[in-house]
């Protein structure tokens, strides 16, 4: 069954975000594309947006007008937002935002006729007719008081929008380390990290990868040389560079999954919260070995650790069926409002 009516979706990257909501929104809007959907991306051009790279991969965006994202005026975001899709024949709008709630949604309900939301922190009141949530540690009780009873709930690893290369995986030789703490802006914890890689007991070569927006990064490859460390700037070929090396460093969220997927073994660094849960649920799978950023600053804790990852043996990748695929599927299924 193919469509003609437009899938709009509401997402931001930020320097203090990061990229990992856009990243899995492209995962689904590809999928989409596919089965005839035409979609829209929505984003404000805040300092580390993605509208480029959104661009670049086919879609359509739509750069907002608004004061940012911090502080953050739901009002205003939303009727900017609405104000785009007046013209449009919209069917489905896709949101993944951490600071939008159903107050938002509720304004924008009479402009489009479905509200898709995705979600991985069940803190706050949703007024949508599909809610996805891909944490493996999530349950559907989770959401049952912050949903509507019409709202169908996809929840759990089944629906993880990763990329379709993690689905596509043949046993590589594997060398080498990298270490990369997402998209965002984590210059202070790279600062604190990078002189201390090259003394640790790591696979060699060791490569620091930072995002295309990351600020200051002559300084830290400069440190990066400093520490005999190898430095790429948003490299085309990140997952297969995640497929192929040996032990990964890397900060809790989106790619820990996808190494999950290709069974790389790594050490994840959490904070408290929902990443804390992912990553003591990924412990138990032996996917990877959780550490919080303090305690890999110390050099006998991030040794052991690393030995500890090198020495985990999952019994299966995570995932035989893509999430973006299932999601596309369910859209497909419901039909067209």
């Amino acid at each position: 069954m193919k469509n003609s009516l437009d899938i709009f979706f509401r997402v931001d990257a930020s320097l203090t975000i990061g990229t990992g909501h856009v990243m899995r929104c492209l995962n689904l809007a590809h999928e989409l594309k596919k089965n005839g959907f035409q979609c829209t991306f929505i984003s404000q051009a805040t300092p580390g947006n993605l509208l480029e790279k959104i661009a670049q991969e086919g879609f359509t965006t739509i750069s907002l007008k608004t004061k940012g994202l911090d502080p953050f005026d739901w009002e205003e975001d939303a009727q900017a937002t609405i104000s785009t899709m007046t013209d449009a024949s919209v069917s489905w709008l896709i949101i993944d935002h951490y600071k939008i709630d159903e107050r938002w949604h509720k304004r924008a309900a009479k402009y489009c006729k479905k509200i898709f939301v995705i979600d991985d922190l069940a803190n706050r009141s949703h007024y949508c007719d599909v809610l996805l949530d891909g944490n493996v540690s999530r349950k559907n009780i989770d959401y049952q008081s912050l949903t509507p009873k019409k709202c169908q709930l996809l929840i759990g690893a089944e629906y993880l929008l990763l990329d379709p290369l993690c689905y596509n995986i043949s046993e590589k030789k594997r060398h080498g380390s990298l270490c990369f703490l997402g998209g965002g802006d984590n210059q202070e914890d790279l600062k604190r990290i990078i002189p201390l890689l090259s003394s640790l007991t790591l696979p060699q070569p060791i490569t620091c990868i930072f995002g295309v927006h990351q600020p200051n990064t002559k300084s830290l490859i400069a440190l990066c040389q400093k520490h005999r460390c190898q430095s790429i700037i948003s490299p085309s070929n990140f997952k297969a560079l995640c497929q192929t090396t040996s032990l990964a460093i890397v900060r809790c969220g989106l790619v820990s999954y996808e190494l999950a997927a290709f069974k790389t073994p790594n050490v994840v660094i959490f904070q408290k919260g929902i990443h804390e849960e992912v990553a003591r649920w990924l412990e138990t799978k032996d996917y990877a070995y959780p550490m919080t950023i303090n305690n890999f600053l110390n050099p006998e804790s991030a040794n052991s650790s690393i030995e500890k990852a090198l020495n985990m043996n999952p019994t299966q990748a995570l995932q035989a069926i893509p999430g973006a695929l299932k999601v596309a599927q369910h859209i497909l299924k419901v039909g067209n409002p």
